[in-house]
């Protein structure tokens, strides 16, 4: 017997013994894939009806796109019985990781937004100095504060930044 038809019996008895993991893998794509297009269609029109923009819709179709992916490739690894309790956990390992890393400044300046709403050193409509500058303060939010110089150019500081360095003018 040569190697091509060994290859080919294999290959055939893999197939033969896999047929109903792979017609459920194939079942399983093509109602998550009709699951992905009807998601995007209605993303598209909640654009189109001006009730999302285009930054909150763009975002909104990468999570339906990577996360049909991802439970794609979950449920086609678990047909064929492939563990993945491990990949995951070191998946969620590393992603927890990325996300703590790059969510430090976001949780800075909440904290710092917190401790500027809560002892408010200055309030709306306050004239501060701040980077060289006078602005009237117009909004303070959780993560940035949003100020309107004198010749209304508006800024928006991050509250970290912002609660070490400014000085009250009036």
């Amino acid at each position: 017997m040569s190697v091509f038809e060994d290859f080919v019996g294999s290959t055939a008895a893999w197939l033969t013994k896999n047929a109903g993991n792979i017609i459920y893998s194939a079942v399983a794509s093509t109602l998550l894939f009709i699951f992905y297009r009807v998601s995007v269609r209605q993303i598209d029109k909640l654009e189109k009806q001006s009730l999302l923009d285009k930054t909150a819709s763009f975002i909104l179709k990468k999570v339906f796109q990577w996360g049909s992916f991802l439970a794609l490739v979950a449920f086609v690894i678990a047909q064929f019985g492939i563990k993945i309790d491990l990949i995951a956990g070191l998946l969620v390992l590393a992603g927890g990781t990325v996300i703590g890393f790059a969510a430090m400044n976001t949780m800075g300046n909440a904290i710092a937004g917190l401790i500027i709403m809560t002892s408010r050193p200055f309030k709306i409509g306050d004239r501060v100095f701040f980077d060289s500058k006078f602005a009237d303060v117009d909004e303070i939010n959780l993560i940035y504060t949003k100020m309107v110089t004198p010749d209304n150019v508006v800024i928006s500081i991050p509250n970290q930044k912002l609660r070490a360095r400014w000085w009250k003018v009036s």
